[in-house]
């Protein structure tokens, strides 16, 4: 059955949204009044170990900017849009994602652990390192990106749809991978469990059959 890609929201829609000067000071008005930060478009912000857990965010847009080693944990982002973001060490453990399109992005050792990800897309971004641990994801597209090391133990995966992506090295241990096609990405070095559980109804080559055979211990000529 073919899978259905994410319906996202329109980038010309997110375009026409008002320029936000000062997120870092629209981010704590809104912590402070508890409400969500929506509507906006927030170009070339800079914000390092920043404190904006539990934070909603809706129908916004962010380019460019820099959120390094940040705390989001517990954030909700519904219509959202990361172009060309560096998110690297951020955390966004307990996190909500819907609709949110991540575009030529870096997130090394971004922390996703226990979030729920709905109709999701990654184009093009460097997700090296980054922990998926108990992640629930439905709806996903992941397109030309590296997530080579990270960590996707004990995750639920659903309707997800990859192309040319970089899992070398990756852990899937008690992730059930049944149905999601490998063909056009990279799967050496993985790591499963011993009994290789995982691996049962993964669509794969040829040849990365012969490369996951090396994990029973076998060789193959």
């Amino acid at each position: 059955m073919e899978q259905k890609q994410p319906q996202l929201p329109r980038l010309s829609e997110l375009d026409a949204l008002p320029l936000e000067p000062d997120f870092a000071a629209l981010a704590a008005l809104c912590r402070q009044e508890e409400r969500p930060v929506a509507g906006r478009r927030v170009k070339g912000a800079v914000l390092t170990g920043e404190d904006l857990s539990g934070l909603s965010f809706s129908g916004a847009a962010f380019e460019g900017c820099r959120f390094l080693g940040c705390c989001l944990e517990g954030a909700s982002f519904t219509d959202v849009l990361f172009q060309g973001c560096d998110l690297s060490n951020c955390v966004f453990t307990d996190g909500f994602f819907q609709r949110v399109r991540f575009l030529s992005c870096k997130g090394i050792g971004a922390v996703f652990s226990e979030s729920r990800l709905r109709q999701v897309t990654v184009e093009r971004s460097l997700l090296s390192f980054a922990n998926f641990d108990g992640a629930k994801v439905q709806g996903m597209r992941i397109q030309s990106s590296k997530l080579d090391g990270a960590s996707l133990t004990q995750c639920e995966l659903k309707t997800v749809s990859l192309e040319e992506v970089d899992f070398t090295g990756a852990s899937f241990f008690r992730t059930p991978l049944a149905g999601l096609d490998f063909t056009a990405s990279t799967l050496e070095g993985i790591q499963v469990s011993s009994g290789l559980l995982e691996l049962r109804g993964a669509i794969v080559t040829a040849y990365q059959a012969a490369g996951l055979a090396g994990l029973m211990g076998l060789v193959v000529k």
